[in-house]
């Protein structure tokens, strides 16, 4: 039965507005310029931070005035829904200037190359603008310091209705492979040919997207070994990338090279002061601490120290839509692109409701689920609220809906490890407000919340998952044996290139097909030289080590057609069964072709003659670019095909 009451989480959206007092301080003597000091979303133009020193004759470069009607119509749309959302009356032009460097030149670089890319049919008909795509920016994230590349340097948007079936159809877009490992949470990429490219990242819904300018290509080898993905390759003022940028879409300014004089030579460096008021791009626990560790870091910087802040950055983007439906459903819907900030005004509304806690016991208990495919995971906050490990597959079709929770899938091979649930009762004295289901990973280094649901009552005993359905349901990939021949080819070539060092053998099982992937496709020779060179580079940098699984980790692609290989090294690399006319379309020679996914079921027959690795190499001070290798038979023997570097 739903509840009435004023203190229900997530109910009363608004009403915690103290916590967004605004302060503001204008100094006009000489050359000191304005600090806006305000509550942030991470790097949002909205609400931006910024302690800046500029000359008086400079103070319109990069300003709200020199924007395009269409992106200061975006930038009035923000900031009204966040003056809405939080009962502010922020001034879009104050706020837009106000905003860091690196925000101001990502949304105009974003923007503007989405401006000018018109849309056409297949058919020929004009589909508008690309930025016509996009109803709401949601956040602009600049330089984020010490975050990966895929999470720096791009516009997150709420797409109109549509906006993926436009894209699909269109002839200046096309639909590359699913990416999984990176852009977390939008899986579906849509790029355009060439460099540099506009690379539109989306949820399967459609609804949502990551929105970046790719400037430079992924280099074999060194995409392999160098330990990050470079923000550069997203940040329009680096190197010659503003010049890359109007060669494809010509009439963007490069106004900050004029700024103080400075010329920005490698990936630029924001002087923005943030202020103590503002959202933390991340949590303050991290991946490397227990999982139960950020939990109890959630509640208590939320309901005891009173700091909301704190805890809005567990909640990850894909928690979204989970939030939208449980607001929804609790009669207040939440605004689009304003969510982190009504995820702060909520728990900070619900905190003060509450009244002042001492410690979380007062406030928190925890659950008891029923469900058996649910493993006990010890903590030492069990006092406070119950920890489980979930299988994977169930938990990687967990969505989000009011009421009844979703059912576990049934798989031949539960895997667990990666996803953690954590279970709690919300009550305040004698009143319960019912119980949360957090679903948490790693993301980025640091613990998320990756889906939650909220049930009314006060049962104390719960299942996390309705009764299953049938096996044929399951998103699991099937297990297969694969080839034996195959599989001791690919493992034979990682561990002579890799292990041993015997490049001779290892080039051996090389095709000269797989020379026609580099950004250049070589050949014969050239090939040979050019690819050989690059395993004995990887091989120098990483150095000798034992065995594969010390050189590589795993990773399964998102797509339901692949069928998983067992064999002995899958804690090292995946090997994955591949239908025939998928592997045909991503040889090297047909990359200029647009991959689109086929609609075609796949049968028996289209399986057996191909098959892919997929894998990192595991190197120290960030990650890697990953790579696929396609293997297929020449003349009775197994070859790499074809390779492929994944990368944002």
């Amino acid at each position: 039965m739903q509840r009435t009451s004023s203190t229900t989480l997530f109910r009363n959206a608004g009403e915690g507005q103290q916590h967004y007092k605004l302060q503001q301080e204008v100094k006009t003597s000489g050359e000191t310029g304005i600090r806006i000091l305000g509550l942030i979303s991470r790097n949002l133009i909205l609400v931006a931070v910024l302690a800046g020193v500029a000359h008086p004759e400079q103070a319109d470069i990069g300003s709200f005035h020199e924007l395009r009607s269409e992106q200061r119509q975006l930038v009035v749309q923000m900031v009204g829904r966040f003056n809405l959302s939080t009962g502010q009356a922020l001034v879009p032009e104050h706020a837009y200037d106000a905003a860091p460097i690196s925000v101001r030149s990502t949304f105009e670089a974003v923007s503007q190359a989405l401006l000018t890319t018109k849309l056409t049919s297949t058919t020929g008909e004009p589909l508008g603008n690309a930025l016509e795509l996009i109803e709401v920016i949601e956040d602009v994230a600049g330089e984020v310091s010490g975050a990966r590349g895929d999470q720096q340097f791009r516009v997150y948007a709420v797409m109109k209705p549509g906006a993926i079936e436009k894209l699909q159809d269109s002839v200046e877009f096309f639909r590359d492979k699913d990416n999984r490992y990176y852009h977390k949470g939008f899986p579906v990429c849509f790029r355009m040919p060439g460099l540099p490219s506009i690379q539109v990242s989306l949820t399967r819904d459609g609804k949502r997207a990551d929105i970046d300018v790719d400037y430079r290509s992924p280099k074999f080898p060194n995409a392999l070994v160098n330990g990050h993905l470079r923000a550069a390759n997203s940040d329009v003022r680096a190197g010659n990338n503003g010049v890359r940028h109007n060669r494809r879409w010509n009439g963007l300014s490069q106004w900050w090279k004029l700024l103080f004089g400075f010329n920005f030579g490698g990936a630029a460096k924001d002087t923005a002061e943030y202020s103590t008021f503002a959202l933390p791009p991340s949590p303050r626990t991290n991946a490397k601490q227990p999982f139960e560790i950020a939990v109890h870091d959630f509640l208590t910087a939320w309901l005891v120290e009173d700091q909301p802040r704190f805890a809005v950055p567990y909640f990850s983007r894909s928690s979204y839509p989970c939030l939208e439906a449980l607001s929804e459903w609790k009669g207040k819907p939440l605004s689009p692109g304003a969510v982190r900030h009504e995820i702060f005004d909520a728990l900070a509304n619900y905190r003060k409701q509450v009244g002042a806690v001492k410690n979380l016991e007062e406030v928190v208990s925890p659950a008891t689920l029923t469900d058996p495919t649910l493993r006990p995971f010890k903590n030492k906050y069990e006092n406070v609220f119950t920890a489980v490990s979930l299988p994977s597959n169930a938990a990687e079709q967990d969505g989000c809906s009011e009421g009844a929770l979703p059912a576990p899938a049934i798989a031949s091979k539960e895997k667990y490890g990666q996803y953690f649930g954590s279970v709690f009762r919300l009550h305040h004295g004698e009143l319960n407000e019912g119980t949360l289901y957090f679903l948490w990973a790693r993301q980025y280094k640091h613990w998320q919340i990756l889906s939650l649901r909220y049930i009314d009552g006060d049962d104390r005993t719960s299942s996390w998952f309705a009764e299953a359905p049938a096996p044929e349901e399951t998103r699991q990939l099937p297990n297969v044996p694969g080839d034996r021949e195959a599989n001791l080819a690919i493992r034979d070539f990682l561990e002579s290139w890799l292990v041993k060092g015997d490049f001779k053998t290892a080039m051996a099982f090389v095709s000269s097909a797989s020379y026609a992937c580099f950004d250049k496709p070589l050949t014969g020779a050239e090939g040979e030289k050019t690819f050989l060179s690059g395993l004995i580079k990887i091989r120098k940098v990483v150095g000798p080590r034992a065995k594969l699984s010390d050189y590589l980790e795993p990773f399964v692609p998102d797509d339901p057609t692949l069928r998983l290989v067992i064999h002995p090294d899958e804690n090292a690399f995946s090997i994955l069964s591949t239908p025939e006319y998928a592997a045909r379309s991503s040889m090297c020679h047909a990359r200029q072709t647009a991959h689109t996914p086929s609609e075609r079921v796949p049968t028996e027959q289209d399986y057996g003659r191909y098959y892919t690795t997929a894998f990192l190499m595991k190197v120290s001070g960030g990650e890697p670019a990953a790579l696929y290798t396609l293997w297929g038979r020449e003349k009775n023997r197994w070859k790499m095909v074809g390779w492929q570097l994944i990368a944002p």
